[in-house]
């Protein structure tokens, strides 16, 4: 399991951008977190820059994974569907769900989620609650 933002576990660097011209704002090798937006998709995906998208729907994933995202976050009521195609389509890209404990791992492990990644991390990106 991936676990992206744990005190306990070292993790990439993340700079949340919201438009392609923040991406100049980051450092070398750093993931781009962002909601979805295809304009930022493309431009990482033809710059080989690797990314963090939130997305909402299914749609959303199948487009990430076609343009190369490294890891897609979603919501915890669609994570297994999301994980299901992911492993159909045998996707390159991760599924996260996204957590705010170290106890939320147990109840997200037992659904084969590829991972988890802490609240704190998308500060700004993340759903309305």
């Amino acid at each position: 399991m991936i676990i992206l933002g744990s005190a306990h576990i070292a993790y990439e660097s993340i700079a949340i951008i919201s438009c392609v011209d923040d991406i100049s704002n980051t450092k070398a090798n750093q993931l781009l977190a962002f909601k979805y937006n295809i304009n930022i998709l493309e431009y990482c995906a033809k710059n080989e820059l690797s990314s963090i998208v939130v997305i909402k729907d299914i749609k959303e994933a199948i487009f990430c994974n076609s343009l190369n995202s490294s890891y897609i976050v979603c919501k915890a009521d669609i994570s297994k569907d999301i994980q299901d195609i992911a492993e159909n389509y045998m996707f390159d890209s991760k599924v996260l769900e996204v957590i705010n404990s170290d106890e939320h791992i147990n109840e997200i492990a037992p659904k084969g989620i590829d991972g988890v990644i802490y609240d704190k991390l998308l500060k700004g990106i993340l759903w309305e609650q």
